[in-house]
């Protein structure tokens, strides 16, 4: 007698997955992932589907963020602790991998949770590139999450580096800008000292910048050595104050 071939069962999309701590994940939540191995570091991501396979049980399709280590370059002293990148690159792992839900911030958002008095969670990241898997290059996000091949990246200080929100920053009062303690002579302690009244500068008549149509220009003062000149933190430029990256590479190069 012939057995009859029972028929497979077919595929079935999700919209969400109960894990094994009782959450409830749902398509768009950003997540840490198991490690497969176990000398391997956690992974993080953003859950782009689920689908029930009847052989290999709930399937998650992921859309990874990559750790600074792990791209091209390395992590630099301008990334921070909690930074990830977003990509391109995605896989399927199983439901019961994913360890649990996280948070994740532009990173204006996150220097706001920082300036508030509540305190960040464990659970808490950042991102504000975008890291192309497949060409091993970068780019910069917006807000709304659109990615821009030729963005701009903000960079401060004599140094010219992007902002790392764990590290300590002292105001110029006169052009604005953010220096790091060790660039301009002094130290956290000594900004922290009661009483310390930070990089004072001139009026804002006399400082170095204004702002004309949203550009940042100097005010030329031909009484100084190269006519361009900050009051407050007595740093000589001949360009924009404020600097701004065409392509982000060039600042992690």
């Amino acid at each position: 007698m012939v057995k009859k071939e029972q028929p497979v069962k077919k595929k079935t999309t999700l919209t969400s997955y109960n894990i094994d701590s009782g959450d409830c994940i749902r398509v768009g939540d950003s997540v840490i992932i198991r490690p497969c191995k176990k000398r391997a570091g956690s992974r993080k991501g953003r859950v782009e589907g689920f689908r029930e396979d009847p052989r290999n049980g709930v399937q998650a399709m992921i859309k990874h963020y990559f750790d600074p280590e792990d791209a091209k370059h390395g992590r630099r002293s301008f990334h921070g602790k909690r930074e990830v990148f977003l990509s391109d690159m995605t896989n399927e792992v199983h439901g019961d991998s994913i360890e649990c839900r996280i948070n994740l911030y532009y990173l204006d958002e996150y220097l706001q949770l920082q300036c508030a008095d509540d305190e960040l969670e464990h659970t808490d990241y950042f991102y504000r590139l975008y890291y192309d898997y497949e060409k091993r290059t970068f780019k910069t996000v917006s807000l709304m999450g659109e990615v821009t091949e030729n963005g701009e990246l903000r960079v401060y200080c004599k140094c010219f580096m992007p902002e790392n929100p764990d590290e300590f920053w002292i105001p110029c009062n006169g052009c604005e800008d953010w220096f790091h303690p060790r660039c301009i002579g002094t130290t956290r302690k000594e900004a922290e000292t009661p009483g310390y009244k930070g990089i004072q500068g001139m009026p804002e008549e006399s400082c170095c910048w204004q702002v004309t149509d949203g550009c940042y220009e100097y005010i030329r003062d031909d009484s100084k050595p190269n006519g361009m000149y900050c009051e407050a933190c007595a740093f000589h430029r001949n360009f924009h104050h404020k600097v701004w990256y065409r392509k982000n590479v060039k600042v992690i190069k």
